[in-house]
């Protein structure tokens, strides 16, 4: 997979994309990037057009950051790109936590006695 690196200003987003973003889920991903950085990239069409990716956009404008890594995902045509943002908008909605006899606080716990710094637990998501 072939990563470019872009200025935000040239990665656009899509302009029919349906999902609203909250700004709790750009804080929250804006967090994640300035603890981890970029771990996966902005996927654009070969206009710049988002295609997957619009969270971590917003997040990174947030942060003042000025440029993304992104892949262009040329081989795509119009009806798998369409069939690529509806699946990654729905995968989301039906991943679970799985149950492995820890309860959410106790996964939370063990995050916050491991964490190098204080306050990572908005990393996780987790609502206190």
């Amino acid at each position: 997979m072939k990563i470019e690196i872009r200025p935000l200003d040239e990665i656009k987003p899509y302009s029919k994309n349906p999902r609203k973003i909250p700004q709790s889920a750009i804080d929250k991903v804006a967090a994640s990037l300035k603890e981890f950085g970029w771990r996966q990239p902005i996927v654009i069409d070969s206009e710049g057009v988002i295609i997957v990716g619009h969270v971590r956009r917003l997040a990174a404008l947030k942060l003042g950051w000025t440029e993304a890594p992104t892949h262009v995902a040329e081989n795509l045509t119009e009806a798998q790109i369409r069939a690529y943002r509806l699946m990654d908008n729905r995968s989301h909605d039906e991943a679970i936590l799985e149950d492995d006899g820890r309860t959410f606080e106790q996964v939370r716990a063990a995050r916050t006695a491991t964490s190098s710094e204080a306050g990572k637990t908005e990393l996780s998501g987790a609502e206190e």
